[in-house]
């Protein structure tokens, strides 16, 4: 995979918007369906690591209420 679909992707899970070029005005990427699974994949760790995150400060302040 080039460097620059692995930018693509990340700029899709991230909800940035970008252009193939200087001139383009920017919009969220097209994907395959496979860099689609990939982006999921991203953004699905993510939102776990927050979940997982919040979930351990949440026991801290009920352990030391």
């Amino acid at each position: 995979m080039k460097i620059e679909r692995i930018l693509l992707i990340i700029a899709r899970t991230i909800d940035y918007k970008i252009g193939l070029k200087d001139s383009d005005p920017p919009e969220l990427p097209i994907l395959t369906f496979q860099e689609a699974l990939v982006s999921f994949s991203f953004r699905f760790f993510i939102f776990m690591l927050e979940f997982t995150t919040c979930l351990f400060v949440m026991a801290n302040i009920i352990r030391h209420w």
